[in-house]
């Protein structure tokens, strides 16, 4: 592993940080809380945090609506802020499809504007390995330069995409912006709540008849360490791949749950989770179909070799600290 390179302390850190209630969010706002590398933490969300805080001051702002946009600038100046951790705000496809739309896309612009405007020195994005999207052509392993190169499937993902081009633009007019994207792996952990733990926890898991891909998660962890080791690092730019270690089959992860994999024909499959999805009985997006197909493993070296990261949890962590939280709620037997 290379050794990190650690951003000046000399330079005090003034952080703002779009806040939601999920996992990876209430433990990156205790972190930073606990670091007194940082001198003053901004949140800006629309929900009050669920966890008490010390130093962090909460500001409610809804970053879809345009006002946000005229509002946020003066407020990253007034506060000093030099560093923007733009996480990302829905961890799995919203049926208000256009709301996530503003939030998500819409949001991003406004947030990168903002920080140009306010002079903010490093912009740290939360993204998805999902960007890549699910094909048959997809190597073993997808590096960074993947991206692009294929449609990422639910609307949700493609926002995400689009949020990256963002960014790619963003650094090209704003070269003096450090900007660094973080593709999470699919993550998985007790807490957590997304396309993958509503597919492992439905009445019916259903698999692709024929196939049985390999599939990649991060623990909520491993994911806190990355954002605060983008944070912490010399010098960061472009897209990072944040992986756990190793890989399962989709149907040993499955069954490693307590599940049974349900094998159907791909185009069977696709109309019933259209059906469903549209009849509102069904948390799983039809365009899921080709994630349950076809691989999109990351590969994480550049983010070992560049900021350090290399992930605690391994596949299997992460599947047994998901099932304790099953076994907590009674979702399946001990």
């Amino acid at each position: 592993m290379s050794e990190q390179k650690v951003m000046p302390r000399a330079i005090a850190r003034r952080v703002a940080v779009t806040i939601n209630n999920t996992p990876v969010a209430l433990r990156l706002l205790q972190r930073l809380e606990n670091n007194p590398a940082f001198s003053s933490i901004l949140l800006l969300g629309t929900d009050t945090p669920a966890i008490a805080t010390r130093r962090a001051e909460f500001h409610r702002m809804d970053l879809s609506q345009p006002q946000s946009a005229l509002a946020l600038p003066a407020l990253l100046r007034e506060r000093g802020i030099n560093v923007f951790v733009r996480q990302r705000f829905f961890e799995a496809p919203a049926r208000d499809a256009a709301w996530a739309h503003e939030l998500e896309a819409i949001g991003a612009m406004y947030v990168l504007n903002a920080c140009a405007e306010a002079g903010v020195e490093r912009i740290i994005i939360g993204s998805s390995t999902t960007v890549y999207g699910a094909q048959r052509s997809n190597p073993n392993y997808l590096s960074e330069d993947h991206f692009g190169r294929s449609n990422p499937g639910p609307l949700l993902f493609e926002d995400r995409a689009e949020v990256e081009r963002q960014a790619i633009e963003f650094r090209k007019r704003n070269p003096q912006v450090e900007v660094a994207v973080l593709r999470f792996a699919t993550l998985l952990s007790e807490g957590v709540d997304n396309f993958m733990t509503r597919y492992l926890t439905a009445r019916v898991t259903p698999v692709v008849m024929g196939f049985d891909p390999l599939v990649q998660f991060l623990h909520a962890d491993d994911a806190v360490d990355a954002i605060t080791m983008a944070l912490d690092a010399g010098k960061v730019n472009g897209a990072y791949n944040i992986v756990g270690r190793g890989v399962l089959p989709l149907s040993a992860v499955i069954k490693l749950v307590g599940r049974m994999p349900a094998p159907v024909p791909e185009g069977l499959l696709r109309a019933g989770l259209r059906s469903a999805w549209s009849l509102g009985i069904s948390d799983i997006h039809p365009r899921m179909a080709r994630y349950l197909k076809y691989l999109w493993v990351a590969d994480g070296r550049r983010a070992e070799r560049e900021l350090g990261f290399v992930a605690k949890y391994d596949v299997q962590d992460c599947l047994r600290d998901f099932r304790k939280g099953l076994e907590s709620r009674g979702m399946i037997r001990v």
